[in-house]
């Protein structure tokens, strides 16, 4: 494989309430030396909600520390095992906790792998940063993307697609 070109997987495409779902994976990157690999789960709303947020599991480096000591742009779950493992950040904090559910942040803890789960607009993502050769993980990360589907179809609905801003104090 050249530098520069990416290998796409097959995709897994389904549709449930509505949306379709694809998962798939690719591999490839610039430099021949430094190829990445990702599985991921997606799927779109039919309209922009204005909602915003990204989770990533926390991994140890100078990044870290700092993010840390600067928690201001972090939204706090008061679920101290998923506060210390996953750095979530977010335009509306009532969406992303109506999202992060005990059971979702359950799930997310149980991932082995690096996980990164982002919000953008309309476009959700869940990505593992390799290729998932493993039944439950490949079903975790499809669980999550069906479970944001109905989350944030939901919020979408009732808000009109604003929602409002609060905190996980205010918000719950």
């Amino acid at each position: 494989m050249n530098p520069g070109t990416f290998l796409y997987y097959p995709k897994l495409i389904f549709s449930r309430e509505g949306a379709e779902f694809t998962a798939s994976a690719l591999v490839g990157g610039r430099q021949a030396d430094r190829r990445s690999a990702t599985t991921y789960v997606t799927f779109s709303l039919p309209v922009p909600t204005g909602n915003e947020f990204r989770i990533t599991k926390k991994t140890k480096s100078l990044q870290t520390l700092v993010d840390g000591k600067l928690k201001g742009s972090q939204l706090e779950t008061r679920d101290p095992a998923f506060d210390e493992a996953f750095k979530v950040e977010s335009e509306n904090d009532v969406t992303t906790l109506h999202f992060l559910t005990e059971e979702v942040r359950r799930s997310l803890l149980a991932f082995e792998e690096t996980v990164d789960v982002r919000f953008d607009r309309n476009q959700f993502i869940v990505k593992v940063d390799e290729i998932v050769d493993r039944d439950a993980t490949l079903e975790r990360m499809i669980e999550l993307a069906v479970h944001a589907h109905g989350a944030l179809r939901y919020l979408a609905t009732e808000s009109g697609g604003a929602g409002r801003r609060g905190t996980a104090a205010r918000g719950w």
